[in-house]
Protein backbone atom coordinates (compact mmCIF):
# COMPACT_ATOMS: atom_id res chain seq x y z
CA UNK A 1 0.00 0.00 0.00
CA UNK A 2 2.67 2.41 0.56
CA UNK A 3 3.64 2.17 -2.84
CA UNK A 4 0.07 3.18 -3.90
CA UNK A 5 0.24 6.40 -1.82
CA UNK A 6 3.78 7.32 -2.80
CA UNK A 7 2.35 7.59 -6.30
CA UNK A 8 -1.04 9.62 -5.46
CA UNK A 9 -1.47 13.27 -4.97
CA UNK A 10 -1.39 13.18 -1.83
CA UNK A 11 1.78 11.11 -0.70
CA UNK A 12 3.22 9.05 1.87
CA UNK A 13 2.98 10.41 5.69
CA UNK A 14 4.17 7.36 8.08
CA UNK A 15 2.97 9.76 10.74
CA UNK A 16 -0.05 10.43 9.39
CA UNK A 17 -1.14 6.93 8.99
CA UNK A 18 -0.17 5.82 12.33
CA UNK A 19 -2.34 8.67 13.59
CA UNK A 20 -5.02 7.38 11.15
CA UNK A 21 -5.00 3.50 12.48
CA UNK A 22 -5.20 4.88 16.05
CA UNK A 23 -8.40 6.99 15.42
CA UNK A 24 -11.35 6.50 17.64
CA UNK A 25 -13.33 5.63 14.52
CA UNK A 26 -11.26 2.86 13.08
CA UNK A 27 -12.47 -0.50 13.13
CA UNK A 28 -10.26 -4.08 11.82
CA UNK A 29 -11.86 -6.96 10.81
CA UNK A 30 -9.62 -9.89 11.14
CA UNK A 31 -10.35 -13.36 9.45
CA UNK A 32 -8.94 -16.18 11.07
CA UNK A 33 -8.03 -20.09 9.44
CA UNK A 34 -8.30 -21.94 13.00
CA UNK A 35 -6.13 -19.77 15.04
CA UNK A 36 -3.95 -18.15 12.44
CA UNK A 37 -4.94 -14.71 11.28
CA UNK A 38 -4.80 -14.76 7.11
CA UNK A 39 -6.44 -11.42 6.46
CA UNK A 40 -7.69 -8.02 7.91
CA UNK A 41 -9.39 -5.19 6.66
CA UNK A 42 -9.25 -1.61 8.43
CA UNK A 43 -12.43 1.17 7.82
CA UNK A 44 -13.86 4.20 9.24
CA UNK A 45 -17.13 5.67 8.96
CA UNK A 46 -16.72 9.04 8.82
CA UNK A 47 -18.55 11.97 7.61
CA UNK A 48 -17.02 13.54 4.69
CA UNK A 49 -17.48 17.16 2.86
CA UNK A 50 -19.59 17.69 -0.34
CA UNK A 51 -20.71 20.46 -2.25
CA UNK A 52 -24.05 20.68 -0.55
CA UNK A 53 -24.74 21.85 2.49
CA UNK A 54 -25.12 18.21 3.59
CA UNK A 55 -21.84 16.46 4.21
CA UNK A 56 -22.12 12.76 3.31
CA UNK A 57 -21.45 9.45 5.73
CA UNK A 58 -19.15 6.92 4.03
CA UNK A 59 -17.02 4.46 5.16
CA UNK A 60 -13.30 4.25 4.06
Amino acid sequence: MKDLYIKSNDGWCREDKEDEMHDVTSRYLVAFDKDVPVGMVHFQFVEEETMTERDADVAY
